[in-house]
């Protein structure tokens, strides 16, 4: 699909999808990133970004994705657990209590 259409969203969040799961990391990034470029409201992507970040250790990054997917009206619990987290680890309480 990605020969035809190089910027089909669906295809392109597929590829990072399966990248991040072979654990290819950087090219998971740069595809789930380039989706994001033509379909900002794609969910998965944006979830699967902070994903890749979280496994490496990236945890600002990590907020910044998991929240873009949030108020996207993404309110699994999830996302409230991994924003509370994300936010209290460096001591920002009040913020995390809005997640939990």
């Amino acid at each position: 699909m990605l020969r035809i259409n190089p910027r089909n969203s669906s295809a392109l969040d597929h590829k990072g999808v399966c990248q991040y799961k072979l654990k290819e990391f950087e090219t998971s990034l740069s595809v789930l990133r380039t989706c994001i470029d033509v379909d900002p409201d794609n969910l998965d992507a944006l979830v699967v970004l902070g994903h890749t970040y979280y496994d490496r250790k990236l945890y600002d990054a990590v907020a910044e994705w998991y929240r873009k997917a949030y108020d996207r009206v993404v309110r699994e619990a999830f996302l409230c657990y991994a924003l509370a987290w994300m936010y209290d680890q460096p001591g920002e309480t009040s913020n995390a209590l809005a997640f939990y």
